[in-house]
This record gives C-alpha cells, sequence and structure tokens, in this order.
C-alpha cells in the first residue's frame, strides 16, 4: 500500500480505529445495536447521516420499520429536551 506523506500511513490507522464491524447471531439484535450506535454519534455530533445497506428484501423491511420506530424516538426525545 502507497502513501502520499510520511503522516497518511498513521491517518489511514487512526481512521481505521473509527470503524468497525458488529458480529452478532441471527435474532441477537443488530439492527438495534446499530440504531442505538447512530443515536450516540448523531447526538456527539459525529455523524449527521448513515448509508445503510442490506441483502434481501425482508432485511430492508426490518430496517425500515425500525429506522421509522428509531426517528419517532429521537423526535420525541428532542422534544422533550427543548421543552
Amino acid at each position: 500500500m502507497g502513501f502520499r506523506s510520511p503522516n497518511a500511513a498513521e491517518e489511514h490507522l487512526r481512521a481505521l480505529a473509527r470503524k468497525g464491524i458488529i458480529e452478532m447471531a441471527t435474532g441477537t439484535g443488530k439492527t438495534r445495536t446499530a440504531l442505538k450506535i447512530l443515536s450516540h454519534l448523531v447526538s456527539g455530533r459525529r455523524i449527521d447521516g448513515a448509508i445503510v445497506t442490506v441483502d434481501g428484501t425482508d432485511l430492508l423491511d426490518q430496517w425500515s420499520t425500525e429506522a421509522l420506530d428509531w426517528v419517532a424516538e429521537e423526535v420525541a426525545y428532542l422534544r422533550r429536551s427543548l421543552g
């Protein structure tokens, strides 16, 4: 792997440290876990959006349902927080 500057390798490793893989068995709450992580990142203003990809319409349906519930919970939380 070639790097453009002396600090590029170090920068690349720092970027990799901020990424992760969630590996859990079927039915153990990966979607909910991912949404909790997103909540944490959004509330800390570390991200302002996310892209979710899935394999198949069953997972797409699951994600859309869970995501809509999550958005409703986040909006309710913001309304309570803002008074």
